[in-house]
């Protein structure tokens, strides 16, 4: 669940980052589809770890490291940062893909809660789903 859900987030990144040419957008986007994939990957590691019977502590403490970076790139997109220099565009297009990258933004946000909170339950779900 967590995979395909963050498939979508890449997806709809990729397309926000076609729609801003602009150097600093762009940027904060491709900076976005990064921690993306670094994500998937620290979530793919927990999961390996857990069956190998070894310690994800500090995997889980970069995944929480990872979260926060990208919840804070999210934000510079979709309300604009001074930190990222990046601003809020008016135009109707651009509201029309933050409006579409929320929802997806959320749902990511809320599986990585329960993944960090909870890592061998919300690994066992997402074995359920792969079955």
């Amino acid at each position: 669940m967590i995979v395909i859900v963050l498939s979508a987030q890449v997806l709809l990144y990729v397309h926000l980052s076609e729609q801003h040419k602009s150097g600093i957008e762009a940027k904060v986007v491709s900076r976005q589809r990064m921690l993306t994939e670094q994500i998937s990957r620290l979530i793919f590691e927990i999961d390996h770890k857990q069956h190998q019977g070894e310690s994800y502590k500090e995997v889980l403490t970069d995944l929480k490291l990872t979260r926060q970076k990208w919840i804070d790139s999210h934000k510079a997109i979709s309300q604009g940062s001074d930190l990222y220099q990046t601003s809020v565009k008016e135009g109707d297009e651009e509201k029309a893909i933050i409006a579409k990258l929320n929802p997806a933004f959320l749902n990511i946000k809320k599986e990585l809660d329960a993944l960090i909170a909870s890592p061998e339950k919300a690994l066992a779900d997402l074995l359920y789903v792969r079955k």
